[in-house]
């Protein structure tokens, strides 16, 4: 009985653990569109200012600079959030990889203990069947000695 409660912990402790990895892998999906979401931007105001600065005019030449200058930081800060970003990818990736461990580890246990409860199994087959040959053998022999 102990290794078939066992093999229903293990599966249990291996959904589980595959639940977390999809949570992981959901979370590190997010941070990856995140972050491809940030460069779309920068992209965007790039071509933006470089757009403004082809078309600028005498009257918008002054001003230019510091509108390139507040382009430039945020580009600046954009980079930033994603280098944030990408630590945290970074973390998911291994928390990731250690949950897909944990499961391969499991796995290899869960196929052990499931191949321990097929032999207790046969075993207890056999056992039921040499209890069944023993009781046909003492029957037949009660049944040769009572006859007259």
């Amino acid at each position: 009985m102990a290794v078939r409660d066992r093999l229903k912990a293990l599966r249990l402790m291996e959904r589980i653990t595959r639940h977390q990895m999809e949570a992981i892998g959901a979370e590190l999906s997010a941070l990856r569109a995140e972050q491809a979401e940030l460069e779309t931007q920068k992209d965007r105001l790039k071509a933006v200012s470089i757009q403004e600065a082809r078309t600028s005019t005498d009257d918008t030449r002054p001003y230019l600079p510091a509108y390139l200058q507040s382009v430039e930081t945020q580009q600046s800060h954009w980079t930033e959030e994603q280098d944030k970003i990408e630590e945290k990818a970074v973390l998911a990736e291994a928390r990731l990889m250690n949950a897909f461990r944990e499961v391969k580890t499991r796995e290899v246990v869960l196929g052990r203990v499931e191949q321990e409860v097929e032999q207790e199994k046969q075993r207890a087959e056999i056992a039921q069947m040499d209890d069944a040959g023993r009781a046909l053998f003492v029957l037949g022999r009660n049944a040769q000695t009572a006859k007259p």
